[in-house]
């Protein structure tokens, strides 16, 4: 079991924002590849999120894999939040993320961790690591097509939507209400190529 998603949580469909993909041993490889890539990044990606100390204390919470604290509850959940029409707002935010929006809308913590997961997963699938080096699969009826035409610079850019939006309401927060003061995220960007 994950810090906060399981390959259960993958089971009937990734889903994340607009995109539906069904989850299958034929087509993504082992639940316990799945579960391995789980374990490698569900925290690192909560730790850059959060910074290590918010992440740490967002962590200690869970009660089965959901936080109890409303502050917690408050970045865990989707967050549809209008912004006011401060300047100071605006200017804060267009420098963080290098938009203009009026609205904070993000699909949960948990959404956004699996975007990423699944990225980190469904880009090593055409490899396998062995003891004698790394291999690429190859069917003798068929080709593969690059990330970019099945979609994973979205699937990673939607994720990245929400752990941006995420950390500008943490932001705000931390200077509107005086909370979340150990925040120490780290920023990423999006991406139109991956390799």
């Amino acid at each position: 079991m994950g810090i906060l998603i399981d390959t259960s949580d993958f089971a009937d469909r990734v889903n994340f924002a607009k995109f539906y993909i069904p989850f299958s041993s034929s087509l993504c490889g082992s639940t316990e590849q799945l579960e391995g890539y789980i374990k490698r990044y569900e925290k690192k990606y909560i730790n850059q999120l959060l910074g290590v100390d918010l992440a740490n204390l967002f962590i200690a919470d869970l009660v089965d894999q959901v936080p109890v604290d409303p502050i917690y509850l408050a970045i865990y959940n989707p967050i549809e939040k209008d912004l006011t029409n401060d300047q100071n707002s605006q200017i804060f935010y267009s420098s963080l993320c290098g938009c203009k929006n009026k609205q904070i809308e993000t699909n949960g913590m948990k959404s956004l961790l699996m975007g990423f997961i699944f990225f980190q997963y469904m880009r090593d699938q055409p490899f396998s690591k062995e003891l004698t080096g790394v291999s690429r699969k190859i069917a003798e009826n068929s080709e593969n097509n690059s990330f970019y035409q099945w979609g994973i610079a979205e699937h990673y850019n939607e994720s990245v939507k929400d752990y941006k939006e995420t950390q500008y309401y943490i932001l705000l927060e931390k200077n509107e209400n005086d909370i979340y003061q150990e925040f120490n995220g780290v920023k990423k960007q999006f991406t139109s190529t991956l390799f």
